[in-house]
């Protein structure tokens, strides 16, 4: 969803999988399209079937770009790859975040599925020995995606180190396949929870989404649902609304959802609709 940032930089495109929430990973879909056009930086890192080879293609000519934009610009960051896969290597890394600290005028938002790294690049003395400071910035948000249980256990504590350091950090819990109990991520400045989409979208549990806000609430986290994704709840439809949807009702968890497909499921929770995000008029 294009609303919640407004500029893509995309500079070490490709990935791999490694939880159960990337089964269908839209940016691969997105490479399978990409290398059919002819795009030269995604033609090794998909194969013929479309499926994600475990190569990282780096593109250099376009750590200029947030230089170059005339207004500030809420900026997502390399949406099409990890930034912190194990391919990327750290002095890429710093030429990224080196070009972040010259442009404080934007908002840069990145996400990966390995914080890991991400707290490694910033433990390790590399970071100071390339002219970074260690100091965080405001402007940067660091986060990681959580889709279930396991994944947020896993990088939790990651996140938390982050924190330590002063980093402003979030968490995607996009797509959400899981009941998740967030004990533990008090520390978090930001939780953005959304439903999968795509033809083998699995149905998100409302009440998932609806126990990520009133943890949020609790803890003065701020909260955004993204999307329902392809999977509507059944009370969520009006009365008398004709409906289109393909396929059978399906039950999460005894809640009734249809699918209805991603635009017309649409992003209102129980008649609310949440969508706090960082922007450049408070600096991020």
């Amino acid at each position: 969803m294009r609303d919640w940032w407004d500029y893509s930089w995309n500079l070490a495109v490709g990935c791999s999988k490694v939880s159960t929430e990337c089964v269908n990973c839209w940016a691969e879909a997105m490479a399978k399209r990409l290398r059919a056009m002819g795009r030269e930086e995604y033609q090794d890192v998909v194969n013929d079937h479309g499926f994600w080879t475990k190569r990282v293609t780096l593109v250099p000519e376009r750590l200029g770009d947030p230089l170059r934009l005339k207004k500030p610009r809420v900026i997502a960051v390399n949406l099409m790859g990890d930034l912190f896969h194990p391919n990327v290597p750290y002095t890429f890394v710093a030429d990224v975040f080196e070009v972040m600290a010259q442009t404080r005028q934007h908002v840069y938002l990145i996400l990966t599925k390995r914080p890991e790294r991400m707290l490694a690049f910033w433990n390790l003395t590399l970071a100071e020995d390339w002219g970074i400071s260690h100091e965080p910035m405001s402007h940067v948000w660091l986060g990681t995606s959580a889709g279930n249980q396991a994944g947020a256990d896993e990088r939790r504590d990651s996140m938390w180190g982050l924190a330590r350091m002063g980093w402003n950090t979030w968490v995607s819990a996009e797509p959400r396949i899981g009941e998740i109990d967030w004990s533990g991520w008090e520390f978090l400045k930001w939780m953005a929870t959304g439903g999968e989409s795509g033809p083998k979208a699995r149905a998100m549990d409302p009440n998932w989404a609806r126990s990520d806000l009133a943890w949020c609430r609790e803890h003065d986290v701020k909260f955004m649902f993204k999307q329902w994704g392809e999977y509507l709840p059944l009370d969520h439809l009006k009365v008398g609304e004709r409906t289109t949807f393909k396929h059978r009702p399906v039950e999460v968890n005894g809640m009734v959802m249809v699918k209805v497909g991603k635009a017309r499921a649409g992003h209102m929770l129980d008649g609310q609709v949440y969508r706090w995000h960082p922007n450049v008029a408070d600096g991020g």
